[in-house]
């Protein structure tokens, strides 16, 4: 359990680090390219929608599974 523990971490840290990732190379790319930007209807922080929510669902998941393992570890 205590493993299972760790991978959910793990797992956790890992999309939240890509998330951030993926937007500080949008930002970079808004920053270096605005004519590109500048076609589009919305603005450049919309592309980060649909991975945030990814995100949002993955660690509201990993935060249940967390508890569930929390609380079956301490029972006798």
């Amino acid at each position: 359990m205590k493993r299972l523990n760790q991978i959910l971490t793990i797992v956790m840290a890992a999309f939240t680090g890509a998330f951030i990732g993926h937007g500080l190379y949008i930002y970079w790319d808004y920053q270096a390219h605005p004519e590109f930007y500048a076609m589009w209807s919305a603005p450049w922080y919309v592309q980060l929608f649909a991975p945030g929510i990814v995100l949002i669902c993955v660690l509201v998941a990993g935060a249940a599974a967390k508890i569930f393992l929390s609380r079956k570890l301490k029972k006798p």
